[in-house]
């Protein structure tokens, strides 16, 4: 299992684990990134992990890299609307996660920052590791969020 390091500063993951944990944030919250955004030049963190599971998984090879040339050239998504829109039934959200199902053999987890452009490779699995729902809680207690 690979998970990549933490790309969010700790003010942001902040944010990030408020709003999971249900926690009330305000406006102010996020009002600092506002003059962040970079319309259309989405940033993919871990994409040496993609190659990674390219090299192990050849079937995966072509897939993901349509992937990663679909989402680099998104013009500016700012929600998960407009992400499915793009996507359709190839993407879902499990909070805080954005599901990619890579053909029906392989699933990419991701955290998406909206408002920064940045997508962060969080894990790929085969449609079997998914299954097991394992994934979610392990991704979450690394990066120091509380389960119940």
């Amino acid at each position: 299992m690979h998970i990549l390091g933490s790309i969010l500063t700790s003010q942001k993951d902040a944010v990030l684990k408020a709003r999971f944990e249900g926690q009330k944030l305000t406006d102010s919250s996020v009002d600092g990134y506002i003059n962040l955004i970079y319309p259309g030049s989405v940033e993919i963190v871990g994409k040496t992990y993609i190659s990674e599971y390219q090299v192990e998984y050849q079937q995966a090879r072509k897939p993901l890299a349509k992937w990663v040339k679909t989402i680099e050239n998104l013009d500016s998504c700012t929600n998960f609307v407009q992400l499915k829109q793009v996507f359709g039934a190839n993407v879902d959200y499990d909070d805080p996660f954005c599901i990619f199902d890579i053909t029906n053999n392989f699933r990419l987890v991701a955290l998406i920052v909206f408002i920064l452009q940045r997508v962060s490779v969080e894990r790929i699995m085969t449609h079997d590791e998914y299954d097991r729902r394992t994934w979610k809680a392990t991704l979450l207690r690394q990066r120091g969020f509380k389960i119940k």
